[in-house]
């Protein structure tokens, strides 16, 4: 690719699509996608245990709604977190949980399919060893 990956992805360049084959940015592709993951049999007990660990926490109706929307044989999820610390900052986080929690709005909206959005923080890294790198794997 004869550009940085970002630009040649947001220029439509057929060398970037080998990266990514779906265009999140197109409704057919969203749609897609939603469809392809609602096929996927859910872990069993998984459901179990997220609605054990957040049993933990303080009440809140919308975390509880998520976690029974989750026990739908056709729900899908929207997943993504941050490891604390590594890249950027607290507000980099918060505007990630946002974008998770927007974007599984817009595709259950979209395709009708329950949609959750799951968040998690890596939040263990107590040593600056570990966090001080990170790998990219797959690069050519």
């Amino acid at each position: 690719m004869p550009v940085p990956f970002t630009p040649a992805w947001l220029a439509n360049d057929p060398a970037a699509h080998g990266w990514l084959p779906l265009d999140f940015r197109l409704p057919a592709d969203r749609a897609r996608a939603i469809q392809a993951a609602a096929a996927h049999v859910m872990p069993a007990g998984l459901v179990d245990v997220i609605a054990a660990q957040q049993a933990r926490l303080p009440p809140c109706t919308a975390r509880d709604e998520a976690v029974a929307a989750l026990r739908d044989p056709d729900a899908t999820a929207v997943v993504t977190g941050q490891q604390v610390g590594l890249f950027l900052g607290p507000l980099y986080t918060l505007y990630k949980a946002a974008s998770t929690l927007r974007l599984a709005r817009d595709l259950a909206k979209q395709t009708g399919l329950p949609c959750v959005p799951v968040f998690w923080l890596q939040s263990e890294d107590h040593d600056f060893e570990e966090i001080n790198y990170f790998n990219l794997f797959g690069t050519k």
